[in-house]
């Protein structure tokens, strides 16, 4: 008598009448799990059923997360006009834009982020910076890399921030500054 022991994952499901709450929660758990794949079904279906912009801002995370670029932006810029938190998706897409390498459109979107209350987060402001580097603007580069810098308080930055600190000190051949 044998019993076949786990390979494959369960994925859990709810009933068809289940209400989008109920789903949404479902595939958020999916998600925070690391099972993407069931979660973007499940947020896909949300999509379809219910027009629902947080399953398409997630939609636009988990493309972010597979590396497939185009089907995030489309998935952000269905979400936008209702998006309940205009200044992560417009982050998100700036992530996209500029993995893309559409630089101008990820300047322009990460500008609307820093204005629409981003401006206190940290990572925003990195964002900002990277753009501005890949642009050339190592002016407006070093100003939000400063600031970004300034907006982390409790704790070191990450080794991104340094990465890029260093490279636009390198560029401006100011190799003392920010480190």
């Amino acid at each position: 008598f044998l019993l076949p022991v786990g390979r494959k994952r369960t994925t859990p499901t709810l009933p068809r009448n289940a209400s989008p709450l109920e789903r949404r929660e479902l595939a958020s758990a999916l998600y925070r799990a690391g099972m993407h794949d069931e979660s973007l079904r499940e947020f896909r279906a949300l999509v379809e059923e219910a027009d629902d912009p947080v399953a398409s801002f997630h939609v636009g995370l988990i493309a972010l997360r597979q590396k497939e670029y185009s089907a995030a932006v489309n998935a952000f810029m269905t979400a936008a006009p209702n998006a309940p938190n205009k200044t992560a998706l417009l982050h998100n897409l700036a992530l996209a834009y500029d993995a893309l390498g559409q630089l101008e459109k990820a300047k322009l979107v990460i500008e609307r982020a820093l204005s629409s209350g981003g401006s206190s987060d940290p990572l925003i402001q990195l964002e900002a910076a990277i753009v501005a580097m890949k642009l050339r603007d190592y002016q407006t580069a070093k100003v939000r890399l400063s600031e970004a810098r300034s907006l982390w308080t409790t704790n070191a930055p990450p080794a991104v921030w340094f990465h890029y600190a260093a490279q636009v000190a390198a560029q401006t051949n100011d190799p003392d500054r920010e480190m």
